[in-house]
């Protein structure tokens, strides 16, 4: 698996962001990656109808993500980066 060269595999499997900021530590970089992929698992799992809606607000929650604050935040045109 390739990361250049329009691996549909690799685009769907990373959809989801990781938090990076130029000052952020090793460990605190590492933890933001882990995440990124649990959500990025998450989502795909439950595109492919292996999770339900529930569940995935579930993860979500655990991970401190409001998924419906969130989305509300998205539609009054907030950016949360």
């Amino acid at each position: 698996m390739t990361l250049l060269g329009g691996d549909q595999e690799i685009e769907r499997l990373l959809a989801t962001p990781a938090i990076w900021t130029p000052n952020s530590e090793d460990e605190e970089i590492g933890v933001q990656i882990e995440r990124m992929v649990i959500r990025s698992f998450a989502t795909r799992d439950f595109l492919e109808g292996k999770i339900t809606y529930d569940d995935l607000l579930c993860l979500l929650a655990e991970h401190d993500i409001d998924a419906a604050a969130t989305d509300e935040g998205w539609q009054e045109g907030l950016v949360f980066l």
